[in-house]
């Protein structure tokens, strides 16, 4: 480390982790979130709490049942026409707003987002006292609970559970994310994401996805879905009709999906049919993305507020029969289209059933109700929706089961049986792209440098590589770490290739979601590949960062950076384990 922090003169972290102890498998206040669905959000660092296992069995709720349709119609029939209207939203909870959106709009539930289990466990329970109809209650939970809740068990993401070949253990994380859920009052997971992810430049897909291969899609979101059925949890299949070719952010801009209706239909609908055919799943998620061969014409229009999309193919040809809801109608893919007054009625008419996360639920609350009033939507098409929400709310127990026990979600949260599921989807996730004879295993003789790429991008959570780097330091006592920021201006990239010929092997390594990472790192990175010492590249995020060096000889990738993918990456270069995952995308090799 003396070697390198001489050579850098910089005041950058440049350490020797040698003897670093094993960490708890959540350590406090090292998971970075961000929240992606609120503009201006910030990152921050959420502290989660390694709770030891009590030794008692984690709280699951009942299987998903049969509608009782008598409450359901009983129910619908007792509505005034604006608890029907507040059936159709669901607005992100806050402590501010939500007890008067129930008491002015009869919203129908809410969303929750990146605060502990206790906290919703409190306002799941305040607010169904407080509710004339049942409220429902959802989180986005495509990596598990954790992924939004501060306490809650963090999965690897959907290409790393597809990279394992296992379909038992997409069947268990089903299991696992419904039992956090339902013990916090949580009925609907958003998840899981079934885009066929076809465009590696995708900056908002990516590593979400299961990979490119709809049939790989489709086995993966069926066994996750059976075994989150099986806990009494509603599934969501997002982005309808496909997210996966897109090159742009739908939360940051409208996309277009300029493709023929047969691509779209051989590579991006057919998971949505097929699984829709064997009747798993509850709702299906709309994506604010333009498709011209759906809505052809010179004005963008997202699938959101088409007809075409969500009447003609998705319930008439597909024969869905359960709830469509929005992607966030905070979103900019959404608002570039329609202001949220218009957007409401406008996607209601096109087929929606629940308006998510409205920038103003009065201006969607009045943009329904003003079109029901004009004649616009008829009441009949306003049952529908209605009588479609009150089923799926039936199906997972309401209003029998409507509050939780905070007795049941302290035996819950971060139980170990959760965890290890968690782990071991991440020690069997690590696979191999290619590899030069001689070049690994490191060895104890060897001088080792590890460069840390950083990222200012991610999504539901972005570990810090210090399980990994910490592995080798303590295998290898020539090992030294040194990051790479994502904004370097040549500084640090110029003084870590003067540094690199004094070592053996250089290990690079990323936790970007993103499909590249940035110009400085992929600048440093061909630098270092044109040098004389060998260069294995890891990447604890997406697979497609090869795709920017092709001359990377020693490729692996994890599909997300959770510490238990760490700790094995550490193992299988040190030629202690071996990388076991297929890889689940097509890069052309």
């Amino acid at each position: 480390m003396r070697r390198l922090a001489l050579l850098l003169c910089l005041p950058l972290f440049a350490a020797t982790v040698r003897g670093q102890q094993e960490a708890p498998h959540y350590p406090v206040n090292d998971l970075i979130r961000f929240d992606d669905e609120r503009e201006g959000a910030r990152w921050r660092v959420a502290p989660i709490p390694y709770r030891p296992p009590d030794g008692g069995a984690p709280f699951q709720a009942p299987a998903l049942r049969e509608p009782d349709m008598q409450w359901v119609e009983e129910t619908l029939a007792a509505m005034t026409l604006e608890e029907k209207i507040g059936q159709l939203l669901m607005p992100r909870w806050s402590a501010d707003h939500a007890e008067s959106d129930l008491a002015e709009y009869h919203v129908g539930g809410f969303i929750f987002s990146a605060i502990p289990s206790v906290r919703i466990l409190e306002a799941t329970n305040t607010l169904q006292h407080a509710a004339e109809v049942p409220l429902i209650f959802s989180i986005d939970c495509e990596a598990g609970a954790g992924a939004r809740v501060s306490d809650g068990t963090v999965f690897p993401m959907n290409m790393a559970l597809a990279a394992t070949g296992r379909e038992d253990l997409a069947y268990q994380q089903g299991i696992v994310t419904a039992r956090e859920c339902r013990a916090m009052g949580v009925q609907i997971a958003f998840g899981p994401v079934i885009d066929t992810n076809t465009e590696p430049a995708n900056p908002i897909i990516g590593i979400r996805a299961f990979g490119d291969d709809p049939e790989v899609i489709e086995r993966f979101a069926q066994a996750y879905v059976q075994g989150a059925a099986s806990a009494g949890l509603l599934t969501t299949y997002k982005h309808f009709p496909g997210h996966g070719a897109t090159d742009a952010d739908s939360h940051k801009s409208l996309p277009v999906v300029d493709i023929d209706c047969d691509e779209l239909e051989r590579l991006h609908l057919r998971p949505f049919e097929n699984l829709i055919a064997r009747g798993t799943g509850d709702l299906v998620m709309t994506a604010h993305v333009w498709y011209p061969c759906l809505d052809p014409g010179i004005e963008d229009w997202p699938a959101t507020l088409s007809t075409p999309a969500l009447t003609n193919v998705l319930r008439e040809r597909m024969g869905f029969e359960g709830v469509i809801i929005s992607d966030s109608f905070a979103m900019r893919g959404i608002r570039l289209a329609a202001s949220t007054y218009d957007g409401a009625r406008i996607s209601v008419l096109a087929g929606m059933d629940i308006i998510l996360m409205p920038p103003s639920t009065r201006e969607a609350f009045e943009g329904v109700r003003d079109a029901v009033k004009a004649g616009m939507i008829s009441e009949e098409r306003l049952d529908a929706s209605v009588r479609r929400i009150l089923i799926i709310k039936s199906k997972a127990g309401l209003p029998e089961a409507a509050t939780a026990s905070e007795a049941d979600l302290l035996r819950t949260m971060l139980h170990e049986e959760h965890i290890a599921t968690a782990e071991e989807i991440g020690r069997s996730a690590v696979a191999l792209g290619r590899v030069r004879e001689g070049a690994l295993p490191l060895t104890a003789e060897q001088r080792v440098l590890v460069v840390s790429f950083l990222t200012d991008n991610t999504i539901f959570y972005a570990y810090p590589h210090t399980e990994f780097s910490g592995a080798l330091a303590r295998a290898l006592p020539g090992t030294d770490v040194v990051t790479m920021p994502t904004d370097d201006e040549g500084i640090i990239g110029r003084s870590i290739l003067a540094a690199a010929p004094s070592y053996d092997r250089i290990v690079v390594t990323s936790r970007s979601w993103n499909p590249s990472d940035t110009a400085p790192q992929v600048a440093l990175l061909r630098a270092l590949v044109a040098g004389q010492v060998p260069v294995v590249y890891l990447s604890f995020g997406s697979p497609y960062h090869e795709l920017d060096v092709p001359e990377l000889e020693n490729v692996f990738c994890t599909f997300s950076s959770h510490y238990a993918s760490q700790r094995q990456a550490a193992q299988v270069l040190l030629g202690e384990a071996e990388a076991t995952a297929a890889w689940p995308v097509d890069l052309g090799r």
